[in-house]
């Protein structure tokens, strides 16, 4: 199998893919093709960031009004594990497939490294701001996957490290910026995320690293296995709705193409391509973001934002055998919700 965001291998945009062996559950669809149905309240996770719009966890943001689909659509559906789609001005689930079950999530695990970065950046009395110089360090040069292959000499701005993050998935800026707001280590960087997901209310969540690839850890009779970040569609799709009030996390998700290094001529220019196929393509208009993912036990899968004349929609798609099945699936997704008055 072959994609454009690998967390787990070394090369750039299109590669191979690492492998994992971590058991996920078996589908079972929990929308898919169905007829409008009775909607009914769905509890969500509040909005966190102070100065960010903010729901109590006991109000329900979501209501369930699943809709008919044509019958190619839904026959579509069956290729991916999880999904679900979200309009978010009206605060609706228009589809949903096992949106609750949590499944490896690979670098869209970058949402949250990102999110609590805007959290620290607009914390009261904090001193970390987009400008603040982070100094590259040997732990980050070593991280594997998709990068930009940082050099321990570098020093970048926080906002460089969030640009590299958000366009070209890099695994290594996401760990140097974690590493630098965890007081020198990643670790407590993670669980930072993993407390900022149970104060949001999200309790799908497990984070082994800022990144998305897999950990190896110690398992049964002395052997080790390999465990991936997990999430859930439902919780990853309110997530984005969260980063879209974000200026910094919605500047770089719907940018394209970008580049670092171009003024220090000690550096040779390294140019960053947005792992999301999606942003500008004209059979699927209005995507401004948000992420895209890609191990083996992932598959590939994505996050994706969307807004026309106003009106916002967000899929998430997981688990599909190849990019080019997940963004057709989007695409489809994204204009059926669109026709949907």
């Amino acid at each position: 199998m072959r994609d454009d965001d690998v967390a787990g291998d070394a090369q750039s945009e299109t590669v191979e893919t690492s492998g994992e062996s971590t058991e996920v559950a078996s589908p079972s669809v929990e929308g898919g093709a169905t007829t409008a149905t009775t909607e009914e309240p769905v509890v969500a996770s509040t909005g966190g960031i102070k100065g960010l719009p903010s729901t109590p966890l006991t109000e329900g943001l979501y209501m369930k009004s699943l809709l008919e689909m044509p019958a190619k659509l839904a026959t579509d559906t069956e290729l991916c594990k999880a999904g679900i789609c979200i309009d978010l001005n009206a605060r609706k689930i228009l589809w949903e497939k096992n949106s609750r079950q949590a499944y490896p999530i690979a670098s869209m695990t970058k949402m949250m490294t990102v999110y609590v970065v805007a959290k620290e950046l607009r914390r009261p009395g904090g001193n970390v701001t987009l400008e603040t110089p982070v100094k590259a360090t040997v732990a980050a040069s070593k991280v594997g996957g998709h990068q930009i292959w940082i050099d321990q000499r570098e020093t970048f701005t926080v906002d460089e490290l969030l640009k590299c993050i958000l366009i070209h998935s890099a695994n290594d800026c996401a760990y140097l910026l974690a590493e630098f707001l965890g007081g020198g280590s990643e670790a407590e960087f993670v669980k930072k995320m993993d407390a900022e997901a149970k104060q949001l209310g999200m309790v799908s969540f497990d984070f082994r690293n800022s990144h998305g690839l897999y950990e190896m850890v110690p398992g049964a009779n002395g052997k080790t296995v390999k465990r991936e970040n997990m999430g859930s569609a439902f919780e990853l799709a309110h997530l984005s709705s969260l980063l879209l009030d974000i200026p910094e996390v919605v500047r770089w998700s719907s940018t394209k193409r970008d580049c670092i290094r171009e003024n220090n001529p000690k550096f040779k220019k390294f140019d960053l391509h947005s792992t999301n196929k999606l942003l500008n393509d004209k059979s699927c208009p209005g995507v401004n973001g948000m992420k895209t993912g890609m191990t083996e036990a992932a598959g590939s899968c994505i996050t994706a934002t969307c807004e026309r004349e106003g009106r916002r929609i967000v899929v998430v798609v997981m688990g599909c055998e190849k990019s080019a099945i997940r963004d057709k699936l989007v695409r489809q997704l994204i204009n059926w919700a669109y026709s949907q008055k």
